[in-house]
């Protein structure tokens, strides 16, 4: 934004019959923010899922992790995951391949479950046996300053040809899901 935006931006909301009107506005940011993501992100990934026959999950709820995750029931507990560890403000997303449930035993995944994957840029660690990489910096972030291309799919566009791009290697590769 340059200042010249800014400061029109800055004279319009400042104005005293918008004041209120603002103000109640910025009181659901983080709501606005949340129904945005839900509808042009998790419905579409929800949408793209069924058409692959896979199965959709989403955790809004825990501390300061959220994301959502695509999986077939073969995969043995593992599936591909938009995440971040910063809901609070919804940034540093990232793509990989981790756990959607916690199978039943006792060790976390070991450096033998590792199978990197070139179509991950990050190399395989701890929870995330087949790599992982963050979300290319102009979509990395999402909150208002991102709407845009949020709204138009460009968000949601990148995740899925991530994911085709991640479902080909494993086919091709036949590549195990531990």
């Amino acid at each position: 934004m340059d200042q010249n935006y800014k400061d029109k931006m800055m004279s319009l909301i400042l104005k005293p019959e918008n004041i209120i009107p603002v103000g109640e506005i910025l009181k659901v940011q983080n709501d606005w923010t949340e129904k945005l993501i839900d509808k042009y992100v998790w419905e579409p990934l929800e949408k793209y899922a069924q058409s692959k026959g896979m199965k959709f999950g989403k955790d809004l709820e825990s501390g300061g992790e959220t994301g959502a995750w695509i999986f077939k029931e073969e995969w043995n507990y593992y599936a591909l995951f938009v995440w971040t560890d910063r809901k609070y403000d919804w940034n540093d997303m990232y793509v990989g391949i981790s756990w959607y449930e916690e199978p039943s035993r006792k060790n976390k995944i070991c450096k033998k479950d590792y199978h990197p994957l070139s179509s991950l840029c990050e190399l395989p660690c701890g929870d995330w046996p087949y790599g992982w990489e963050y979300l290319p910096d102009e979509i990395r972030n999402w909150g208002y300053n991102i709407t845009e291309q949020l709204a138009n799919g460009e968000v949601f566009n990148f995740i899925k040809d991530k994911f085709d791009k991640i479902l080909q290697e494993l086919e091709e590769n036949k590549w195990p899901m531990p």
